[in-house]
């Protein structure tokens, strides 16, 4: 459905209080969103965590290369 437009994308901020390290709560929806993007065949533009105190991007994701990934 959305791949037939090729400038479709997704931004992705995660808003929480608390920690400004990235929790494995915020890997997993990271995750999911990750998967959807792929699965939507979405370009994943931008993934934040926002905090009270800073805004920080969450670490690309691991690739095949990596030897990690599936």
């Amino acid at each position: 459905m959305f791949g037939q437009l090729p400038f479709a994308g997704m931004l992705f901020a995660r808003g929480r209080d608390g920690s400004v390290l990235v929790t494995d709560a915020d890997r997993r929806w990271h995750e999911v969103v990750l998967d959807v993007c792929r699965r939507a065949e979405l370009r994943l533009v931008g993934a934040f965590l926002a905090t009270p105190a800073t805004v920080r991007s969450f670490p690309p994701p691991l690739t095949a290369v990596d030897g990690l990934a599936s």
